[in-house]
């Protein structure tokens, strides 16, 4: 594997170019949204369950249960705050 394939296998997101050039998509979950800006998140398209991570850095997740029971406000700022963090 060279420096460019272990590049991309470590990154959240680009793993998945990877995959499907291996033709191994059966091994991707279902992503509903890649954002650059939080606030563009449309919660409404999401599932009731689902996580969101940031790709940049390392426990950087938000795990939601029950979509009904989240403060939006609070997810937006938490992830505009760690969006602003050079990793």
């Amino acid at each position: 594997m060279n420096l460019l394939q272990i590049t991309k296998c470590v990154d959240k997101y680009r793993i998945r170019e990877y995959l499907k050039e291996k033709k191994l998509t059966e091994l991707l979950l279902k992503l509903y949204g890649v954002y650059d800006n939080a606030e563009n998140i449309d919660f409404e398209a999401l599932p009731k369950s689902f996580v969101i991570k940031c790709n940049h850095g390392c426990g950087f997740n938000i795990i939601v249960t029950d979509k009904a029971k989240i403060d939006k406000n609070d997810i937006i700022n938490k992830l505009n705050n760690w969006m602003s963090i050079d990793y």
